[in-house]
C-alpha cells in the first residue's frame, strides 16, 4: 500500500472517518458516480446525503 498523498491527507481531515471508510469501500461504478456528483455539493452535507442515498 502506498503512503497517502497530501491530497488524501487533506480530504481525510475534512471528512468524518466513517465517510472516508465508506468512500474507500465503494465499487468503481459508484466512485465514478460520486466524482460526477461532487461538483453539485454545496458542503459536507451534500456528500453525507449522497452516501446515504447510495449505500450498498
Amino acid at each position: 500500500m502506498k503512503p497517502p498523498s497530501d491530497l488524501d491527507k487533506k480530504a481525510s481531515s475534512l471528512l468524518a472517518e466513517g465517510a472516508t471508510n465508506h468512500i474507500q469501500a465503494l465499487p468503481l461504478q459508484q466512485l465514478e458516480a460520486l466524482a460526477d456528483a461532487l461538483l453539485d455539493f454545496s458542503g459536507p452535507s451534500g456528500l453525507a446525503n449522497w452516501l446515504a442515498e447510495h449505500n450498498g
